[in-house]
């Protein structure tokens, strides 16, 4: 399975409850959402992105933005090493 991340910019956001946001689908299982104050990013897992814009359509918010996750970076992530200009070795400590 894929996940792909869905924005939507939606005022007064945070004053809605985590209930609001419930709407089961065999084919697509929402994982997570991130709520601002306006803005909330939800985090789905589906077989393909048409999937996830059927699924989000079918609901009362609107839809600004769907994209694939290609990569999720956490503290522990190897990815998590960089490069600081004129040093050629990476630097192997995490970001914070």
């Amino acid at each position: 399975m894929k996940k792909f991340l869905v924005e939507r910019n939606i005022p007064d956001l945070g004053k809605n409850s985590e209930d609001e946001f419930q709407n089961p689908d065999s084919h697509v299982e929402w994982k997570e959402s991130i709520v601002t104050a306006d803005k909330v990013f939800c985090v789905y897992e589906a077989e393909n992105e048409e999937a996830v814009r059927v699924h989000v359509m079918q609901g009362n918010l609107p839809v600004n933005r769907i994209s694939e996750i290609k990569t999720v970076l956490t503290p522990e992530s190897e990815h998590m090493r960089f490069r600081v200009p004129d040093i050629e070795k990476p630097i192997d400590r995490l970001l914070t």
